[in-house]
């Protein structure tokens, strides 16, 4: 998921482990070691200065109530990471010109690299090049 690249990864991780409440399972999930899982939680836990998992008398991985506050807030910022990565998408999708004004040599020799570069990343831009005599 797109979003998941703004997210931290070890803040990601939490989020896996609590809809899976497995550390195998979040695990294969994210593609990573099980001790990796474990490695995360107890690094958010040491610098967070709280639990945030327990086991119940049944065996069952349970939140914290300092859990469930990061749960909450942890899934806020996916969210709102999603709708920025649409916003910032959209941004470059409603921008279709460009006009760029240079010198005679910096107009000459670098800034058609440049522009070449972005019409590779950005190809429905229509981009103006002045010279400024």
């Amino acid at each position: 998921m797109q979003d998941d690249i703004l997210l931290n990864t070890r803040l990601n991780t939490f989020v896996v482990l609590c809809g899976t409440r497995n550390y195998t399972k979040a695990a294969n999930i994210l593609c990573i070691t099980q001790p990796a899982v474990t490695h995360h939680i107890k690094w958010l836990q040491e610098n967070l200065n709280v639990e945030l998992f327990y086991y119940d008398h049944f065996h069952n991985l349970c939140l914290t109530d300092e859990g469930t506050k990061l749960l909450y807030y942890a899934q806020k910022i996916k969210a709102d990471t999603s709708k920025l990565i649409d916003e910032l998408q959209k941004g470059i999708a409603d921008n279709t010109s460009l006009k760029i004004g240079t010198q005679l040599a910096p107009g000459e020799t670098f800034i058609p690299k440049l522009i070449a570069k972005y019409v590779n990343a950005y190809p429905h831009t229509q981009i103006s090049h002045f010279l400024m005599i």
